[in-house]
């Protein structure tokens, strides 16, 4: 009988270590991003939204990433954040946008699971300006004046993607951004117009693609002109928020000349 106890016991002791080994993983693979915000929290970590209070925590760089143009490295800036819960700072890691569906149509269009051929979408959590490195004359510049929130930033891979069995390669970047608080709330967040740039290279000229006015819902990749479609409601009463009554339009971009665009719908 003693010897069921102690192999009773022993199981026991076994699962309680399984379940909290368990318990431990989930909790490790919970992103801070996704977790609820509530009326206890709002103050210590805010979602996707920079003001003068939040700042004050400072920035740090992420990873740099790779350009398809040796030449030239991007280092995302991303916002120090609070977590009440550790009593410390964090930032996000730097996420890419895939679409794996459309990596490889029979061998004519091989995207390397980018969702527009050519370009690596990169996204993170808070991050506030990127940073662009000249190899060549090893200088560093940020695209952006001041602080911003970056949505997207579509830049050059270093993956061979083809379109029509052609290589296809960019030279320039593209930034889906909030940049202003347009709706005066005192936050640049996703309550506000979301605008979209490109960027020449070498000279960083920044030139808007969709009009100030517009704000950027969402987009679709035309494969068979090279063209991205932009979903957007243009801000009529200029209060700057997105409402239900705006009226949409569609632009499309060349992805060969980003600058040559216009309105489709």
């Amino acid at each position: 009988m003693p010897k069921k106890t102690t192999i009773s016991m022993t199981s026991l002791v076994l699962c309680l270590i399984c379940l909290f080994t368990l318990s431990a993983c989930n909790r490790k693979r919970e992103s801070k991003e996704d977790r609820p915000i509530t009326n206890d929290t709002i103050n210590d970590l805010r979602t996707d939204e920079i003001d003068a209070q939040s700042l004050k925590l400072g920035t740090q760089p992420g990873r740099v990433l790779l350009t398809g143009i040796a030449q030239y490295r991007l280092t995302p800036v991303l916002k120090l954040n609070w977590d009440k819960e550790t009593r410390s700072t964090f930032v996000s890691d730097v996420d890419f946008r895939d679409d794996y569906y459309r990596d490889d149509v029979v061998g004519i269009d091989v995207w390397n699971g980018h969702i527009v051929p050519g370009f690596e979408a990169a996204c993170a959590y808070n991050m506030v300006n990127v940073s662009h490195f000249d190899h060549a004359t090893k200088q560093a510049r940020q695209l952006f004046d001041s602080l911003v929130l970056v949505k997207t930033i579509y830049f050059p891979t270093e993956e061979s993607d083809t379109l029509h069995r052609q290589p296809i390669r960019r030279d320039c970047y593209m930034i889906s951004v909030f940049d202003e608080d347009t709706n005066h709330d005192g936050f640049v967040n996703q309550n506000d117009l979301r605008r979209m740039y490109h960027f020449a290279l070498p000279s960083l000229e920044k030139t808007p693609l969709i009009p100030k006015d517009h704000a950027v819902l969402s987009s679709q990749y035309d494969t068979a002109n090279d063209f991205l479609h932009v979903v957007t409601r243009q801000d009529l009463n200029a209060n700057g928020k997105v409402e239900a009554e705006d009226p949409m339009h569609i632009f499309w971009i060349d992805m060969k000349n980003p600058k040559s665009n216009g309105i489709l719908f």
